[in-house]
């Protein structure tokens, strides 16, 4: 287990940077996370991660106006610290707060503004060589996946897994792919006076279907809400407002207009399979009743075939 302790004696490769004078520093996220702040006042975030962003690709983020904090070279000028099988990066601090109740007031604002920010960001990763990074096959994902769920559960969402193991993949086979975020679910995203103002964790960042994003937002929000029928009635126009938004800016082509209710349906057989081998069965339980429940509102997602 990575401490406090470790991450402070982490801190001293950017003691120049630093200063003399005393800092403070408190665990955001155990293992992996904290917030420094130096004796002059300035604030900074240390992460610790086996996997990490370029930061050229960060450096062209920031300058065609994507708002993420630049990694800051340490005394040796180096931008991250070898540790192990993991990586010290001390990062800027940008400002905001995440958004937790999606539902709240102002909801299909917000949505608006993730979907913008979204296709604003796709635009600009679109730009950056993808070749030599991860890829993300997410047909081949779906045809991967076990025959049958990860965990026991009712015979009709057994029937939901296997026939979506056959149908999703011809749909998601050929989407246009760049490089995208891979986890740009709302905690990813910081809000200040009611804009965005900063993306962090690129931690995941890799080539793939663009929709991909939009889609795993709109699920994450999904995933965060109760299970109760009116609420989830609630997150479909704020779903549709989302991937609307997104289209406005990066204009989906009609195959992926037509491959939203696969991608998102495919996004849950991600999450279910994950969750079970974090030993998290209860999520993985909530993932296949919301599997269930995105094939049985399929419909909804035909009205982007009207553009």
């Amino acid at each position: 287990m990575i401490t406090t302790e470790d991450a402070t004696h982490a801190l001293g490769a950017w003691g120049a940077r630093l200063g003399p004078g005393f800092f403070s520093i408190h665990e955001q996220r155990p293992d992996r996370l904290w917030l420094v702040e130096a004796g002059d006042g300035q604030r900074f975030v240390l992460k610790r991660a086996r996997e990490m962003v370029p930061a050229d690709t960060l450096d062209v983020l920031r300058s065609r106006g994507i708002p993420v904090a630049l990694p800051i070279a340490a005394d040796d000028g180096d931008r991250f610290k070898i540790d192990g099988d993991a990586n010290w990066t001390l990062y800027e601090h940008l400002p905001g707060v995440t958004v937790t109740d999606h539902l709240a007031p102002g909801a299909s604002e917000r949505a608006v503004q993730c979907g913008e920010a979204i296709g604003q960001l796709h635009v600009a990763l679109a730009s950056i060589s993808g070749p030599g990074r991860s890829v993300l096959d997410l047909p081949g994902v779906v045809r991967g996946a076990a025959a049958s769920p990860p965990i026991a559960v009712a015979p009709e969402l057994v029937r939901v897994w296997q026939e979506s193991k056959t149908r999703l993949p011809s749909m998601l086979d050929g989407l246009p792919t760049h490089l995208i975020h891979r986890d740009p679910n709302p905690a990813n995203m910081l809000f200040h006076d009611g804009t965005l103002s900063g993306w962090v964790d690129f931690d995941l960042a890799m080539v793939g279907p663009r929709i991909f994003d939009p889609c795993y937002c709109a699920s994450a929000i999904l995933s965060q809400c109760p299970e109760a029928p009116e609420l989830r009635a609630q997150w479909t126009p704020v779903a549709i407002e989302l991937l609307t938004a997104y289209d406005r800016v990066v204009h989906l082509t009609a195959h992926e207009r037509g491959a939203l209710g696969a991608t998102l349906m495919a996004i849950q057989i991600l999450f279910a399979e994950f969750s079970h081998a974090q030993g998290r069965d209860d999520l993985a339980d909530r993932d296949m009743l919301t599997l269930q429940w995105l094939d049985q509102t399929w419909s909804q997602w035909n009205l982007f075939d009207r553009h």
